[in-house]
């Protein structure tokens, strides 16, 4: 269970204190949890999508004209742009128009299980982004990361019952209206569950939508968009509309906090060793 909390340079120098320790630290289970670990995954099938270091993080952001740092987004969701695509299916090329300029682009979905991931830059047709050719962006909610550790990530929560619902980062607006309050657009919950669709008139248009709930405490916290009557909120399809005061933002563990646990950690590593 100790080494469980190691990595793989670290098992590699617990495996030299005893002939013990290098049997625990070289068991095959526990080497392949390390190494998949490095890997990111479709979050359907768990099919092999590529490795972490095939993602490029800087081309995940950019400033707008107000200078605001924004996340560049795939169809109004967080994407990630990657260098290659293990599994992955090539589907028709179409032309299409980014805030960064035109491109030749196709359609790319998982092989296994069929589900549509992204797009893959075939051509640049400006001339320009030369260096976008031949990359993938993929949204981030079809994505799986094994290596991620939910406690240092910002998260959203039921204000009722304090169970987890969501992330930070999965906010794509807060400048909504529901039930008479603010209340934000998200592109996806965890922990959710849903009553039958209704019919309904907001001003900003006619939807299809279901009612939302806290999956622990039945705590009704927005709805779910099924269905837009106007093609220009098509975008909504899928997403969420939490009420602000339905939820609570959940912030990760200090640097602090996760440095004494380390601390702790190797202190307990040198006694055992010691002991031996």
């Amino acid at each position: 269970m100790v080494f469980q909390f190691l990595d793989r340079g670290e098992l590699g120098k617990a495996a030299q204190v005893s002939r013990r320790w290098k049997d625990l630290a070289y068991d095959k289970s526990l080497l392949i949890e390390k190494i998949k670990k490095g890997c990111f995954y479709c979050i359907r099938c768990k099919a092999h999508l590529g490795r972490d270091e095939d993602v490029i993080p800087e081309v995940c952001w950019k400033i707008d004209a107000t200078n605001q740092v924004q996340r560049v987004r795939l169809d109004h969701q967080l994407a990630y742009r990657v260098k290659q695509l293990d599994h992955a299916r090539i589907g028709k090329i179409e032309k299409a128009d980014f805030p960064r300029g035109q491109f030749n682009v196709a359609l790319v979905s998982c092989s296994e299980c069929e589900q549509t991931l992204g797009v893959k830059y075939v051509d640049a047709l400006d001339g320009q982004n030369a260096e976008f050719v031949g990359s993938f962006i993929v949204k981030k909610k079809h994505l799986y990361f094994p290596a991620e550790n939910m406690k240092n990530r910002i998260s959203l929560a039921c204000r009722k019952c304090s169970s987890p619902v969501g992330l930070q980062e999965d906010i794509m607006d807060n400048k909504y209206q529901l039930g008479g309050g603010q209340a934000s657009l998200v592109s996806q919950l965890v922990n959710m569950n849903t009553d039958t669709p209704v019919d309904v008139h907001y001003t900003s248009g006619s939807y299809r939508v279901c009612n939302i709930f806290c999956g622990s405490c039945n705590h009704n916290l927005g709805v779910k968009y099924i269905h837009a009557s106007d093609a220009r909120n098509a975008f909504k399809i899928g997403t969420f509309l939490i009420e602000n005061s339905k939820y609570e933002v959940v912030f990760p563990v200090t640097q602090y906090q996760d440095a004494k646990q380390k601390s702790l950690f190797t202190n307990l590593l040198r006694f055992l060793r010691r002991s031996i």
